[in-house]
């Protein structure tokens, strides 16, 4: 499977720092071996746990770091210019990026965050192959090997309809019919709530 797809921090760690002229943002982006609830259908939490070891053969060459996964919005930060350093530690992968103050669109985001205005981040992915598996029984998907970070993104909401959407139909791959028929009805609700709005 080669599409980006989008997963949500739980337990999100994300921090404002006052450096003299810096402006540095750093925190914690994706959470290991933490159940997250992507969405719940007729009582069933279907849930997506980031195995401990998912990013062992990651490629983080170059990840940027976004506002909403916005790719025409000004990139805030890179691992290619190192502005964007990623360090994996035992409960998650945890970053600091330094933002530019010439930059207004800088200034803005970190002043929002430094506010509490956005404290929640998001994470583009691609799962390698046969990179997950589904437990029926309990209905959670295991990431057990992302086979690349496209960007971190902070985020207004965590994107749960877009993560569904887009990114969860491979759950489709595992479900059985009765699943896979309250998966579609999940997915013809949203469209319909779009519609309306």
């Amino acid at each position: 499977m080669n599409k980006k797809i989008f997963g949500f921090s739980p337990a999100l760690e994300l921090r404002a720092l006052d450096d003299n002229d810096k402006m540095t943002l750093e925190g914690r982006a994706i959470v290991f071996e933490q159940p997250t609830v992507l969405w719940e259908y007729d009582g069933i939490q279907y849930k997506e746990i980031i195995d401990a070891r998912a990013l062992d053969r990651t490629d983080l060459s170059d990840v940027v770091l976004r506002y909403n996964h916005a790719e025409g919005f000004t990139v805030l930060a890179r691992t290619r210019n190192r502005s964007l350093e990623l360090v994996k530690r035992p409960d998650g992968l945890y970053f600091r990026a330094e933002l530019q103050p010439e930059i207004q669109a800088h200034r803005d985001l970190f002043a929002a965050v430094k506010a509490g205005l956005i404290d929640k981040m998001s994470f583009g992915f691609r799962v390698a192959d046969n990179g997950d598996e589904y437990d029926s029984a309990t209905h959670t998907r295991r990431i057990m090997q992302i086979a690349r970070i496209y960007d971190l993104s902070l985020v207004d909401f965590p994107a749960y309809e877009q993560t569904f959407v887009e990114a969860r139909s491979r759950l489709e791959q595992f479900a059985g019919e009765d699943e896979k028929r309250k998966l579609l009805e999940v997915k013809l609700n949203i469209l319909k709530a779009r519609l309306i709005l």
